[in-house]
């Protein structure tokens, strides 16, 4: 099932905008980190720099030392209070099969 583009979450890095792919690679790598999506939602909500870096980079399937370095300034400088409820919302998707938790209809009904 492809990822709609609309289901993407969009933050503001350095100006630019940053695109939150929900895919179930990214869904893959952040359970395989972080042991499971609560555990990524509180690395997340506890604003450790590290781990919502490392959410970020799986996300926007950003590679390299210096890319990552680069990102980690730019997480800084952007806010770790500012990006929480959009990492929290991506998590949310990929918890949902990628999709929008809010507009999805319950299929079991």
């Amino acid at each position: 099932m492809e990822t709609d583009m609309s289901d993407n979450i969009t933050i503001k890095l350095a100006g630019e905008d940053v695109e939150l792919v929900p895919s179930f690679k990214a869904s893959e790598a952040i359970q395989k980190k972080f042991g499971g999506l609560n555990s990524a939602t509180d690395a997340v909500v506890k604003l450790s720099a590290d781990n919502v870096v490392a959410i970020i980079a799986i996300a926007a399937d950003t590679k390299g030392d210096d890319a990552l370095k680069a990102l980690h300034e730019k997480v800084y400088e952007a806010g770790l209070v500012k990006l929480r409820r959009p990492l929290v919302k991506y998590l949310e998707r990929l918890g949902h099969g990628g999709r929008d938790p809010d507009t999805e209809e319950d299929e079991a009904a």
